[in-house]
């Protein structure tokens, strides 16, 4: 057989050989003794909720004066009335219609603004109610606090110290893979 033959051979082999991923593999489990322990934390900030609660005064005012959109009703219907009245003496005969309607329009006019400085010169008590109500909201309060997030473990196995990262706290001894590879090629003679 030449080189190539043998290369070919020893390539073919090494594959038909080789571990499939999960089926085989070169190392194995053992165990090792745990020498030290300590856990790891983390300082993080996080959201508490807090109800906040308070007592309110409150106070209702409500008119106790009928509100006629803004006009006092009655000064404008008497201004209308006495206007109308007026214009009914002065008219004569054919006029009398024109200048009734007339003080009547102009009666009802000063008899409205006479309504509305009346109302605003005069303070009219407005019944009030005070109580008082409890009022409550939420606001987010952020507060510190230290989480254990895991361990930091040291082990010996066959006479050395190694160091690793768990999420949960070992008993005495913490399984270990260990794992087996070659360290130099694989060389082939030419024979």
């Amino acid at each position: 057989m030449n080189k190539t033959s043998w290369m070919l051979a020893w390539t073919a082999a090494g594959l038909l050989t080789m571990p499939v991923a999960g089926l085989a593999s070169d190392g194995y489990v053992d165990r090792a003794r745990v020498v030290s322990v300590r856990p790891i934390y983390e300082t993080v900030e996080v959201a508490v909720p807090r109800r906040e609660c308070w007592t309110e005064r409150v106070v209702e005012r409500y008119s106790s004066v009928p509100d006629y959109g803004g006009d006092a009703l009655f000064p404008t219907l008497i201004g209308g009335a006495l206007g109308g009245y007026l214009g009914n003496k002065l008219g004569d005969g054919r006029s009398e219609a024109v200048t009734t309607a007339m003080g009547t329009a102009i009666g009802l006019a000063v008899g409205q603004q006479v309504g509305r400085k009346h109302r605003r010169h005069h303070h009219y008590s407005e019944p009030v109610r005070v109580h008082r109500e409890r009022r409550c909201r939420t606001v987010e309060h952020y507060e510190t606090e230290r989480r254990l997030t895991g361990y930091r473990v040291k082990y010996r196995y066959k006479g050395r110290l190694f160091e690793t990262i768990t999420d949960h706290r070992p008993g005495k001894w913490i399984s270990v893979e260990v794992d087996v590879d070659p360290l130099d090629d694989f060389i082939l003679d030419d024979d």
